[in-house]
Order: C-alpha cells, then structure tokens, then sequence
C-alpha cells in the first residue's frame, strides 16, 4: 500500500506545472491543437497564444474565418517581448476549398509580422494553385532573422533580392537552374552550413560555389523523357564541405560527371535510380574526387540489373586498386 500510495502521489497534473513548462509542451502541438486546451480552464484560456512556435498547418475541417481568427490571436496580434518572441513558424499552403479566397496579401501579412517578431526558423509546405507565391517568396527571402529555411512546395524561382544573412539552413525545389542566379544566392548566404537543394534538369553544367557549406544534399531530377536533359557534369566548389548526399533520378540514366574543390569532405552518398555500364567512368571519377573519406555508401537503385551492377562493380575495382 506504501508503495502504491508513493506512485500516486508522484502523478503530477498538466494544473500543477508552471506557465512555462505549459507553453514549452503547447510548442510541440500545431496551433488549432494548441488552441483547443483554451477551454480546459481560465488559466489556459491564453497560455497556448504565448508559444514560440506557430504551426498554422492546416485541418481539412477547419474553416476560413477559424483559421484567420487563429492566425490573428497567435501570431498577428502578438507583440514582441523577450518572453513573447516568435522562434518557429510553420505555413501549409495546401489548404481546403473553403480558404481558397485567403489571398497572397494575408499570408504576406503574417511573414512581415513574423519578421518583426524576430522569426528564425520558417517552414512553408503545400503549393500555390489558389494564391500568387511570388510575393509571399519576396516576404520570405526578406527576414533577415531567419537561421533556417524549408519550402517544401512545388519548385520555385529565386527572388533577386534576398537578406537572410543569418541563415544556416536552406532546403527548397528549384524550377529551372539558372547559374547566376544560383550562384548570387549562396553568395548572399554567407553563414549557410546546410544545404539541402532539389533541381529540375534542362542545363548541360551545374556549379555550386560555397566556402561555409558544411552539408549538401543535392536531389537531381529531369522532367521527364522528353523535356529536359540531364547535365554532363556537376562542379563542386566547398572547401569547408564534410557531407555530401547526391541522388540523381533520371528516365534515361545518365550521370553527371562530378569534379571540383571538397578537400574536407568526410562522408559521401551516392544514390542511382539506374545504372549502366556507360556510367563507369562518371562513377569512377566520382569515387576518384572523395578518394579521401571516410565513410561511402553507394546506393544502386536498378537492382534487377545484377550482371550490369557486378560488370560495373569489377571495372570500378580495377580502376581504383589497379
């Protein structure tokens, strides 16, 4: 009975914790679940408005006059304050047929105050079929307190104008490569660590140029079997880089010959979606670029190919201890 009686009391209630400890578990909820433990009591009524983290992902149920009512009182509404800041906020564009008239000016809105907020860490999810993104993109790439970035939509355009000079992290889709463009924007990230880039095919050369990336994953994908070409090479400049992820899905197979500056890099992974004997030079001189890892993994894709993968295989032996 002690014993039980001991376990019993050690039970404590969401009641008992302080108001900080309240707000950190509401931060892990998105903000409609947040918002729900408003009823439980008058002490909560305004507890889950305080959270720095603002998850306006969106329920298929949710209406359009809740789900600005929720943005209003969790993020437009908030002032900031050291025990008020904004650390993360999370949008979904993929949103139901009953907010399809929120327009781009309203989610602009909600990334300026973000901003003003001191917003560091930002997630933007779904696509933009019901809205024009090019100035949500614009308000996005200008929070200059951002450390990280993820647009998980469908493949963007870069803006000119970017000030996040602060940023660590990016991960988005691009729509086309554009050399210069690519190039002036991780020129402008001068503190980017983390890379994390997904690009269309339809160029013969890729370049990317950084002296802070640490971590790249770099996601090649064409358009098709008609639309786009894969590129013939892949130049690397990252003095500093230590991981790279390269994956290359393609409809005709073919792989990038893969060349540059990565003295440092310590771990590497190579994924195919298909394999042929004519990429035995691509993936030899692969291999000869990252000779000095200290971790490989080569994932081949095609594994009902087995006699072009031990064809493959054997020449990539020979050609390295040979």
């Amino acid at each position: 009975m002690a014993s039980s009686h001991s376990k019993s009391k050690s039970v404590v209630s969401l009641s008992d914790l302080p108001d900080e400890v309240v707000i950190t578990v509401l931060s892990l909820l998105p903000t409609c679940k947040a918002a729900s433990t408003s009823v439980i009591s008058r002490r909560f009524r305004h507890l889950w408005k305080a959270s720095p983290s603002v998850d306006l992902s969106l329920l298929k149920s949710i209406s359009r006059s809740s789900y600005v009512t929720m943005a209003n009182s969790s993020l437009l509404s908030r002032t900031r304050s050291s025990s008020n800041s904004l650390l993360r906020l999370r949008l979904d564009l993929g949103y139901p047929v009953s907010l399809y008239h929120l327009t781009d000016s309203f989610f602009c809105s909600l990334l300026v105050h973000a901003h003003a907020l001191g917003l560091r860490h930002l997630t933007i999810d779904g696509n933009w079929d019901f809205v024009d993104f090019e100035p949500i993109l614009c308000s996005v790439f200008s929070i200059s307190s951002l450390e990280s970035l993820s647009i998980n939509i469908l493949p963007i355009t870069c803006p000119y104008t970017i000030t996040l000079t602060r940023l660590k992290s990016l991960s988005i889709n691009l729509v086309s490569y554009n050399s210069t463009q690519v190039q002036e924007l991780l020129s402008e990230l001068c503190c980017l660590e983390d890379l994390h880039l997904r690009i269309t095919y339809g160029f013969d050369v890729v370049c990317l140029s950084s002296r802070t990336i640490k971590k790249l994953n770099l996601l090649l994908l064409d358009g098709g079997p008609t639309d786009y070409h894969e590129p013939d090479s892949l130049v690397l400049t990252m003095p500093s880089l230590e991981l790279l992820c390269l994956t290359n899905l393609s409809f005709r197979a073919d792989v990038p010959l893969i060349h540059g500056e990565i003295p440092l890099i310590r771990k590497a992974v190579l994924t195919l979606d298909c394999l042929c004997r004519k990429h035995v030079t691509e993936v030899a001189q692969f291999l000869n670029c990252i000779s000095h890892v200290e971790e490989l993994s080569l994932n081949l894709k095609e594994k009902e190919h087995m006699e072009v993968i031990m064809s493959i295989s054997q020449t990539l032996f020979l050609s390295i201890f040979c």
